[in-house]
């Protein structure tokens, strides 16, 4: 009988709930403390839970921190935090919150586009994203540097350029692409 058929959640680390920004957020600890940590985002409609096959085996020689966005699992929400620049605030608040200078990122989906604008606000935070499948309304704006309504190709066109000076973007072959500041 697995996991998921005893009713019994996968082990994930420590799971917990934090107040940031006035919000209840759920996530999981798990790892060695030492090093640059690894921020994972988890994915829409998913949850933290969506990690439990690859957090065990990281955690072997990192430290990690999943998190569920607002909006995301049982973590709160609210209408102003659920647009992309804003969710990437939240994340640079999230990572002050743990007191975390530096850090790679797994940032799949909605998680895509918050962690472009929070590198692109400050990419002193960010050694490496590992992003994929970011999707975006066609009306919203990328931030106080454009005006009027962008095509959603054109906006994320737009914001990886505003990242291109600051992270060199490598395609992958599954569509995601890596950024490191690091030459390879």
């Amino acid at each position: 009988m697995t996991q998921a058929e005893k009713g019994v959640l996968p082990d994930i680390g420590t799971v917990a709930t934090v107040e940031i920004d006035g919000l209840s957020v759920r996530y999981a600890r798990s790892g060695v403390p030492k090093g640059t940590p690894i921020l994972l985002t988890a994915p829409w409609p998913e949850s933290i839970y969506s990690f439990h096959r690859v957090l065990p085996r990281l955690a072997i020689e990192y430290s990690l921190i999943a998190v569920d966005l607002p909006g995301d699992g049982p973590s709160q929400s609210r209408p102003d935090i659920m647009a992309p620049e804003a969710m990437g605030d939240f994340v640079i608040s999230l990572l002050k919150h743990f007191g975390i200078s530096r850090t790679h990122v797994v940032a799949p989906d909605v998680g895509t586009l918050a962690v472009l604008f929070a590198a692109s606000k400050n990419p002193d935070l960010f050694e490496s994203l590992v992003l994929g499948s970011g999707a975006m309304r066609a009306d919203q704006q990328l931030s106080s540097r454009t005006s009027g309504p962008l095509r959603p190709v054109g906006a994320l066109k737009k914001l990886l350029n505003m990242c291109v000076g600051i992270f060199p973007i490598f395609p992958s072959s599954n569509r995601s692409c890596l950024a490191s500041k690091r030459p390879r």
